[in-house]
């Protein structure tokens, strides 16, 4: 007699989970907690999701962000310096393609000197599309390669900027910057060269402007 209602019982369980299990999403799940564990546990698992879905839907704990909840903005102006002895790293092979490039060009003589420098920005977050525009100063051609580190706890990633525009005689050259919600900083390599030998610079950063467009 125990054993047969312990078939029915069984029974019961088993045709409550097909009953539950077309239901979407969460219809797997309380098939299951039915089935191996009984109707009391049906009951706490109901509970547990109405609490759940009560947090949310009344705003008593944060729904997760997403990219278009987030307000960008562009920055006024970029702040740059030099980074000191860049030639360990990952930047190394770019430094050394633009110094071949200007020794090549003081060889044949179409320039008198150059400079080849890391800059790199301030800490950015948060901003819209833009573009970060290096303008040479007067009597100095630039050249050069522009980069985004996205900053992550201790960790970094790197992504090439691509080239918005730049002018042939080298005065200018723009890289965008695409939106992005965290921290990062822009790095650049650059070249800078000079025709005019009294022009040869003390400070690379008095041969360039950076500013945002």
């Amino acid at each position: 007699m125990a054993k047969e209602s312990t078939d029915k019982g069984r029974g019961w369980l088993e045709k409550a989970a097909d009953f539950l299990a077309p239901i979407p999403v969460v219809g797997p799940v309380l098939a299951a907690v039915v089935k191996h564990f009984g109707p009391r546990a049906l009951l706490w698992c109901l509970f547990g999701f109405a609490f759940a879905f009560a947090l949310f839907y009344f705003r008593l704990v944060p729904l997760p962000a997403r990219v278009s909840d987030w307000t960008c903005t562009t920055p006024n102006r970029i702040n740059v310096t030099v980074v000191k002895d860049p030639t360990t790293d990952w930047r190394a092979p770019y430094r050394f393609w633009l110094e071949k490039e200007a020794d090549l060009l003081r060889e044949r003589q179409e320039t008198s000197g150059y400079m080849v420098a890391v800059i790199e920005s301030e800490t950015l977050a948060a901003t819209c599309e833009y573009k970060w525009v290096l303008n040479a100063s007067p009597g100095f051609i630039l050249s050069g390669f522009g980069f985004r580190s996205m900053l992550s706890g201790s960790s970094q990633r790197f992504e090439p900027l691509p080239v918005a525009q730049a002018s042939r005689s080298g005065t200018f050259v723009a890289f965008r910057s695409a939106k992005y919600h965290g921290e990062y900083k822009l790095i650049a390599v650059l070249q800078v060269s000079w025709k005019r030998e009294d022009l040869r610079p003390d400070d690379f950063l008095t041969t360039i402007h950076s500013q945002v467009n």
